[in-house]
């Protein structure tokens, strides 16, 4: 628990009621209202007032040292580079993960790629393998639990024990009913 409080004007006092009458009588014990003196908002407006030029102040103060702070980090950088011009000209060329040959042979294949779909053509694709079906799923999962490895070898991405319960028990159902349409 914690307090709330809502400040309701005169325009607003029939919704505040509305909701009062919606809640049992615990809840509208718990609710204290109070009603807050005209002359002493009119206090607290002017106070308000009084304090504008002073947050208005306080934000133009903030912005120009925001502003003098990112001037000082520029001049630090400028002084760090005409400082250190010779060691940062005697460091190596950032080098690309792929030589300028790769690069430009891989630029050269998209545009053939690009050229021959513009042309209605198709590219040649790989043959897919069609989705083992939930028998052969089970079966690959139980293969590589007794190896302790994947069907191909390496271990198996998404086995039994990564699987909810649910994910699971539906996995099991189909591959009986896949080996039931089987017989």
């Amino acid at each position: 628990g914690g307090r709330a409080v809502t400040l309701i004007g005169e325009a607003r006092r029939l919704v505040m009621k509305e909701v009062l009458r919606g809640m049992d009588q615990e809840q509208r014990e718990a609710i204290k209202t109070r009603a807050v003196a005209p002359r002493v908002l009119d206090h607290f407006k002017t106070r308000l007032v009084d304090l504008e030029e002073d947050v208005e102040a306080l934000l133009e103060e903030e912005a120009q040292l925001k502003e003098l702070r990112v001037a000082e980090m520029q001049l630090a950088r400028a002084s760090n580079l005409v400082e250190k011009e010779d060691e940062i000209a005697s460091r190596a060329p950032r080098t690309w993960f792929q030589s300028e040959r790769a690069k430009q042979g891989a630029a050269l294949a998209a545009k053939e790629r690009a050229e021959l779909e513009a042309r209605g053509g198709h590219l040649e694709q790989q043959e897919e393998k069609p989705a083992p079906t939930p028998a052969q799923r089970l079966k690959q999962i139980d293969k590589a639990a007794k190896k302790g490895q994947g069907a191909g070898g390496g271990k198996i991405e998404t086995g039994t024990h990564r699987l909810s319960r649910k994910k699971r028990r539906r996995l099991e159902r189909l591959a009986g009913m896949d080996y039931a349409a089987g017989e």
